[in-house]
């Protein structure tokens, strides 16, 4: 978990870790390969294989239901229409949503729509997930179940590198990065 101030850093870092940002110093080493030897189109390749995000505004698309949201990393890799249709069905229930894989974002709740998001950044099993104030937007409730889910997700072997500002978030078995304008200040 990293946690600081808005305007800190946390999105840029995230955005680094993602390939989406290039570092203004310093080297990145993801899996083994050092990302800056990448072209921009290994690493958009790379990043489609490895990193799930889960974004802060969710960039769930309006016009699609919850399960062509989630099939769409599928469809970049070259994934079949029905292995795409079964594995979005499969997250859909992981996350305990299929109930709702006909509906759209603006049906659902707060805590549906990042459920989804969380469904499409894990659909492909990646190696990590960027997840940018997953909580953010969500009462205390929904927020909790949100954590819950992430923390099932991690124990499943998926990295999470998770960003906030909600110290109430940090739980014993979490490490955790603070950061200040723009580095890090303390690891715990």
């Amino acid at each position: 978990m990293i946690l600081g101030q808005s305007g800190c850093g946390k999105s840029t870092l995230l955005n680094i870790l993602g390939f989406m940002d290039h570092p203004t110093s310093g080297t990145y080493i993801f899996n083994g390969i050092d990302t800056a030897a990448l072209t921009d189109e290994q690493k958009t390749l790379f990043r489609g294989e490895t990193i799930g995000f889960v974004f802060q505004s969710l960039n769930l698309i309006a016009t699609m239901t919850a399960l062509e949201n989630i099939e769409l990393p599928l469809g970049y890799r070259g994934v079949s229409k029905s292995k795409r249709l079964d594995t979005a069905r499969q997250t859909l229930e992981r996350v305990g949503l299929s109930h709702r894989q006909d509906h759209y974002p603006s049906d659902m709740s707060g805590g549906e729509q990042q459920r989804v998001a969380i469904a499409r950044a894990i659909v492909s099993n990646p190696l990590l997930i960027l997840a940018d104030e997953p909580t953010g937007n969500l009462d205390r409730y929904t927020a909790e179940e949100i954590m819950r889910l992430l923390k099932s997700i991690n124990r499943a072997g998926t990295t999470i590198i998770m960003v906030t500002h909600d110290e109430s978030l940090i739980t014993e078995n979490t490490h955790t990065i603070r950061m200040q304008k723009g580095e890090t200040t303390q690891e715990k």
